[in-house]
């Protein structure tokens, strides 16, 4: 029985008696006492509700990275190429499906939709699992979403821990270049964390599992946090029963925490007959691309690195200096402090890319320094500095040198 903290024994022994007691759903709301929470949560996961009910999809259980993460333990992302949009007859908006997940789902209609129209097993009643209301949008967005969040992140991070006078960081971001090397210092200093990486956003739980294509909801009225309502509107329903078994007959499987939601189960014989034999990782490589340790990871941190510098420049376009100088007043000299409000050096967009293009060495040294201080706690910055003017003489292609760098710093 897993284990919770701040309960005391007597308190563990009476949940753990209670988890076979009579009535076998669970009422699990956020409003609940932490121990009455979590008897709840015992008993969901001891008792099953619904007999000879297949097991849903837990992500809570070690699988928050299902679809994100290979069995190489490599961060992926949906190859754009192998998604398929959903067609009208499901959604009105625009949404995406791997194209296994897709063509399972449409076996699934073709097998079911005269059995729906015609109530057989009171499956009409679940009519709606022909309407799928959330998806994956297109990587794009997805990508776009990373940006949007990480500007705002960084700049943030800036106007709290540099630009105040009192902050141990000096604010003298009078352009990009000196922006960029201060933003480098609120990763040393423990300001800025993994999630800056695009792979640390995409394994993050800001990333829905939807993204990966292998997952869609159906439209539903149910709160998500109310479990009580979930065996009401689902779980006891017998027709909902049919529809679950029926679809994980064709490799789509119900989360347990989200009964409006299915997910494309790698193990499920009919998703191996639809792929002819496919291993998991086989399924990876063809409708996924690496993205942790890639050039375009690099390229993306530095991008959003500018975009923060224009949220910057919008919000606070100016930084301040302050000096003292002698002046002579009666006769005697005193010390005089003066300050001056400087507007930073705009930027635009193909100055950006032009300085990035041009001036690639400069950027990936300040890129090994971030994954050193986020993977390697800032150790042996000395030697790995050498290392990376040894290795940039090599004339590796930008792909090779930023791989091998993520490498040594990560895994060595």
């Amino acid at each position: 029985m897993e284990k919770l903290k701040n309960i005391t024994k007597k308190e563990e022994r009476e949940i753990e008696d209670a988890i076979f007691e009579d009535g076998n759903v669970s009422f699990n709301r956020n409003d609940l006492s932490l121990v009455t929470s979590f008897f709840q949560r015992a008993k969901q996961i001891h008792a099953s509700a619904i007999d000879n009910f297949p097991e849903g999809f837990d992500l809570y259980q070690n699988k928050l990275a299902y679809g994100k993460v290979d069995t190489k333990n490599r961060v992926i992302f949906p190859n754009e190429k192998k998604l398929v949009k959903i067609g009208k007859r499901f959604t009105d908006e625009t949404h995406f499906l791997n194209e296994t997940t897709y063509e399972l789902y449409l076996k699934f209609y073709s097998e079911t939709r005269e059995e729906i129209a015609l109530n057989i097993k009171s499956m009409n009643e679940f009519a709606n699992v022909y309407q799928i209301e959330s998806a994956s949008p297109a990587p794009a967005q997805i990508v776009a979403n990373y940006k949007e969040k990480l500007k705002m992140q960084i700049k943030d991070a800036f106007i709290e821990f540099v630009a105040p006078d009192h902050t141990s960081m000096k604010d003298d971001a009078k352009d990009f270049d000196r922006y960029m090397e201060l933003v480098v210092k609120m990763v040393q200093n423990g300001h800025l964390k993994e999630d800056v990486l695009f792979s640390e956003f995409v394994v993050g739980l800001d990333n829905s599992i939807l993204n990966t294509g292998l997952a869609f909801e159906i439209a539903n009225q149910t709160p998500y946090d109310d479990d009580e309502q979930k065996f009401a509107d689902y779980y006891n329903k017998p027709s909902y029963q049919e529809i679950a078994i029926r679809l994980l007959k064709c490799g789509l499987r119900y989360d347990r925490h989200a009964p409006w939601r299915f997910i494309l189960d790698l193990n499920a014989p009919a998703v191996a007959k639809m792929t002819n034999g496919q291993s998991k990782q086989e399924f990876f490589d063809e409708n996924y691309f690496e993205i942790d340790g890639t050039f375009i990871e690099m390229s993306l941190f530095f991008e959003v690195v500018f975009l923060s510098y224009l949220e910057l420049f919008e919000e606070a376009p100016f930084y301040f200096t302050s000096q003292q100088e002698l002046v002579t007043c009666t006769g005697r000299q005193q010390k005089k402090s003066t300050s001056r409000a400087l507007r930073r050096k705009s930027i635009s967009t193909a100055e950006f890319l032009n300085k990035f293009n041009t001036n690639f060495p400069n950027f990936f040294q300040k890129y090994a320094h971030v994954l050193n201080t986020l993977y390697n706690n800032g150790n042996n910055s000395q030697a790995l500095m050498l290392f990376i003017s040894s290795l940039t003489k090599k004339q590796l292609d930008k792909e090779t040198l930023v791989r091998y760098t993520y490498n040594k710093i990560k895994h060595c």
